[in-house]
């Protein structure tokens, strides 16, 4: 069985997702012909979720989900939907 999430792992979650990846691509989207720009975006959330997986199944599938989300978002604004 892994780990159960403390209230200071749901805080760190939280703060590395949104205010330490979001926030910082989130104004820096690079462009649509610079694919290779795309790496360090990609791999930051692979190490995020890397990060969250030793978490039991009920908690982690949503900070994936989390992660996910914000790279389809910063990728959305990439082609200008």
């Amino acid at each position: 069985m892994r780990e159960k999430m403390s209230n200071d792992d749901v805080r760190d979650l939280m703060n590395d997702c949104y205010n330490r990846f979001f926030t910082k691509w989130r104004n820096n989207v690079p462009e649509t012909t610079n694919v290779d720009a795309w790496v360090p975006i990609v791999d930051e959330g692979i190490k995020l979720i890397e990060k969250y997986q030793r978490f039991d199944d009920a908690y982690f599938q949503p900070c994936q989900t989390i992660i996910e989300t914000f790279v389809n978002i910063l990728d959305d604004r990439r082609r200008g939907a």
